[in-house]
C-alpha cells in the first residue's frame, strides 16, 4: 500500500498536510439528527393518519352492517306477517305471523280461536337503538367499536296499496359522524 501511495505522490501529499479531522462528528450530528428527526416525524404522522383512517372506516362498516342487519329482520317479519299493529308515532310496529309447528298445520289454522298457532314480532325504538320484543334484546348499537345512535324508526302502510309497508331507518355513528339512511318498501302478501 505504502508503494502504490508513493507511487502516485499521495504520501508526500499526506504528510505534507496533515488532514485536520476535528469538529467531524459534530458535522454528521448536525446534519443527521435533523433527518433523524424528520424520519420519525413523517413515521409518527403515518401511523396517527392510518390509525384515524382505519377507526373510522370501522366505525362506518360497522353503521352500514347493523342498519342492514336491522333492515333485513324487520323486512322477512313483514313479509310473513298476516296482521300489523303501527303505532301513532310509528315508531312501533308489531307483527304477527302463523307460527307452524309440523306441516300439516297448514290445512287447519284457525286464527281467532286458536292462540298457539300465531305468535308476534314488535320493533321499536328505544334509547337511540332498535329492540325486538324487549328493550333488553337490541338489534343495533351494541358494538364495541363503533356506537350507532338510531335517529328515526319508522314504519306506514302506504294509503294506495295497504299491503306496502314503507320502512325508513336513519342512524349516525358517534366515532364518524356519518349518517345512513335505508328505506324499503314491503310488499305484505299475507296480511288481511
Amino acid at each position: 500500500m505504502r508503494k502504490l501511495q508513493k507511487i502516485f505522490g499521495l504520501l508526500k501529499l499526506v504528510h505534507r498536510r496533515q488532514l485536520n479531522e476535528r469538529g467531524f462528528v459534530f458535522l454528521e450530528f448536525m446534519i443527521g439528527l435533523p433527518l433523524i428527526v424528520m424520519l420519525l416525524w413523517s413515521m409518527n404522522n403515518l401511523f396517527v393518519n392510518s390509525w384515524y383512517k382505519c377507526k373510522f372506516m370501522v366505525a362506518d362498516f360497522v353503521l352500514q352492517e347493523e342498519m342492514e342487519s336491522a333492515m333485513a329482520r324487520i323486512v322477512e317479519a313483514a313479509e310473513v306477517a298476516y296482521k300489523l299493529d303501527i303505532s301513532s308515532s310509528g315508531e312501533s310496529v308489531t307483527f304477527m305471523y302463523h307460527k307452524l309447528n309440523d306441516i300439516h298445520d297448514l290445512e287447519y289454522i284457525d286464527i281467532e280461536s286458536n292462540n298457539k298457532t300465531h305468535d308476534s314480532y314488535t320493533y321499536f325504538k328505544n334509547d337511540r337503538k332498535i329492540c325486538r320484543g324487549s328493550s333488553s334484546n337490541p338489534i343495533t348499537g351494541d358494538s364495541w367499536l363503533s356506537e350507532t345512535n338510531v335517529t328515526k324508526f319508522e314504519c306506514h302502510q302506504i294509503a294506495s296499496n295497504p299491503k306496502l309497508l314503507h320502512i325508513r331507518l336513519e342512524a349516525k355513528s358517534t366515532v364518524s359522524n356519518h349518517n345512513i339512511i335505508l328505506t324499503s318498501e314491503v310488499f305484505m302478501r299475507g296480511l288481511k
